[in-house]
């Protein structure tokens, strides 16, 4: 799975559906929160 940042297109992103799934749910369940 390839993703891009509209802003900039040539800077892609390749990954696994899998390995998306998991960050999409780290994400959601807030563990990220306090890296900003």
């Amino acid at each position: 799975m390839r993703l891009r940042e509209s802003d900039t297109p040539a800077t892609t992103l390749t990954t696994t559906p899998g390995r998306l799934a998991t960050f999409i749910r780290t994400v959601k369940a807030g563990a990220l929160d306090d890296l900003s």
